[in-house]
């Protein structure tokens, strides 16, 4: 770890050897002939007028001070952009909210190569990694060609555990608390197995771990058709899933575009359509404020 803030040291070593070495010359080289002339203090080459204490308006320090404040800011975005940078080759965030049912699965982001990570998974199976391999995309390249079901296995199982210890000590608290787990919604196969792959989200082994699993049926976030919700409603109850308890989307996000009435009741269709746990609603505040849409609720569920 030390090594690597040698850099840091070299710099400073030489900037150091610079300044003083600039110093040390001037002291040596520059002329020693003081007379009254040449200790007389003076501005660009003009002789002093009158006292130099003079009182002018605030708004000069107020310049010079926030030059100096943003001049230090911008020093330290250097190194807070090259860890960023590194933080995000290791694909650190799942943003399924901006995966479209048009994207391959080469264009997800594939999480995470953090070195944490890899030691971890190397002390679970045991593995060495080959001494060739310096950068997370080597490393990441390695494990998909040579350990790729292993690895979902670690995720998934990373995941499940969260959860379950999650669980277990707030039922300490109160046995009687029931607990809903909000799901990437993607099915089995979508994108080539991501929901597993990427999120690293076994349904088979939550499932027994939580009173209900709410997919995010997020349609017009996601660019999907209303009856996608009943697909993914009977693609997690084929994964083990008894209690499905869909959630969908109230108003427009992220898009500008609005979330018409008409969308949004055909959601709530399928949404009961292989079921009859319930509905999620994202969010409840939306839905108070939309009148039509509270009406819509009413004609479907309660009628």
């Amino acid at each position: 770890m030390l090594s690597q803030y040698l850099p840091v040291l070299i710099v400073f070593i030489l900037g150091s050897v610079i300044a003083g070495s600039i110093i040390l010359l001037s002291h040596i080289v520059s002329p020693r002939i003081k007379d009254r002339v040449k200790q007389q203090v003076y501005e660009s080459g003009i002789s002093p007028q009158m006292d130099a204490r003079l009182r002018y308006p605030i708004r000069f320090y107020i310049v010079a001070m926030m030059f100096v404040l943003f001049d230090v800011e911008v020093i330290f975005m250097y190194p807070w952009a090259v860890v960023y940078n590194q933080f995000l080759s290791q694909g650190a965030f799942i943003f399924w909210e901006m995966v479209k049912p048009t994207d391959q699965p080469g264009d997800l982001a594939d999480a995470c190569y953090c070195r944490n990570c890899l030691v971890q998974f190397a002390e679970e199976r045991n593995l060495q990694y080959p001494d060739s391999l310096r950068s997370t995309g080597q490393y990441a390249r390695y494990i998909r060609a040579y350990h790729l079901p292993d690895w979902i296995d670690s995720k998934c199982a990373l995941i499940t555990s969260m959860v379950g210890e999650l669980t277990s000590e707030l039922r300490k608290v109160n046995p009687e608390m029931k607990f809903n787990l909000h799901a990437v919604p993607w099915r089995k196969e979508d994108y080539n197995g991501a929901a597993s792959r990427i999120a690293g989200q076994d349904l088979s082994d939550l499932a027994p771990l939580v009173d209900f699993i709410s997919p995010m049926c997020y349609t017009h976030m996601l660019f999907r058709d209303p009856e996608w919700v009943d697909s993914l409603v009977i693609d997690f109850q084929a994964q083990g899933v008894e209690k499905v308890l869909p959630c969908i989307q109230v108003s427009e996000s992220y898009l500008e575009d609005p979330f018409a009435k008409e969308e949004f009741c055909a959601c709530i269709q399928q949404s009961l359509k292989h079921q009859d746990n319930g509905i999620v609603f994202w969010s409840w505040e939306k839905l108070e404020q939309d009148s039509t849409k509270k009406q819509c609720v009413k004609e479907i569920v309660f009628e």
